[in-house]
C-alpha cells in the first residue's frame, strides 16, 4: 500500500484502500428508528449510508440545496444524548458524503443525521398508507425542509398528511 515518491517519501496510495474507519453520532431520538430501518431493510450502516446517498442524489447534487448561511460550518446541536457509531464505509460514499456536506457547509455527520431523519419520515409517511401524491410533495420540499430536526420534520409530514387526507 505505501510506495516511494520522487522525493523518496514513503505515502499511502488511496486508490488501494476500499474503506476506512469512521464514526457517526446519532441523536437518542433517531436511534430507534434508525435501528429499525437497518432491520428491516437488512442493512449494515456502510450499506445505508449507501441507501440515503443514492436515495437522495438527486436533491443533494441539484445544488438548490440552501447552504449554510453563517460562512462556518454547521454541526448538530449542543446537548443531545448522542450515541457513538463507528463503521467502514466505503471510501466513494464517504467522498460523497463529504463533498456534499462541505458544499452545504454542513459537518458530515450532520448531513448525514438529516438525510436519516427525512429517511426515517419517509418511511413513517409510506407505512401509515400516505397518499402517493403527498410522497411526491414530500420529495420535491426536500430542499425546504433541510434545516429542520426530526421534530420539526413529524410537525410537517402531521400537517401534510391533514393537508392531503382526502386526495386520492
Amino acid at each position: 500500500m505505501k510506495k516511494q515518491t520522487v522525493s523518496g517519501e514513503s505515502v499511502v496510495d488511496l486508490s488501494k484502500i476500499d474503506e476506512t474507519s469512521s464514526t457517526v453520532y446519532i441523536p437518542e431520538h433517531l436511534q430507534k428508528g434508525l435501528e429499525g430501518l437497518m432491520k428491516q431493510k437488512g442493512l449494515s450502516l456502510r450499506d445505508l449510508l449507501r441507501h440515503l446517498l443514492d436515495g437522495y442524489s438527486v436533491v443533494l447534487s441539484s445544488g438548490n440545496l440552501p447552504a449554510s448561511k453563517k460562512g462556518k460550518k454547521l454541526y448538530q446541536k449542543k446537548g443531545l444524548d448522542l450515541e457513538r457509531m463507528d463503521f467502514r464505509p466505503a471510501n466513494g460514499d464517504w467522498a460523497k458524503l463529504t463533498t456534499y456536506a462541505h458544499s452545504l457547509g454542513y459537518a458530515r455527520n450532520l448531513l448525514f443525521v438529516r438525510l436519516l431523519a427525512f429517511e426515517l419520515l419517509r418511511e413513517e409517511l409510506m407505512r401509515t398508507g400516505i397518499p402517493t401524491k403527498l410522497l411526491a410533495f414530500f420529495s420535491k420540499k426536500v430542499k425546504k425542509l433541510i434545516h429542520l430536526s426530526y421534530n420539526e420534520l413529524l410537525d410537517a409530514g402531521q400537517i401534510l398528511r391533514r393537508k392531503f387526507e382526502h386526495v386520492p
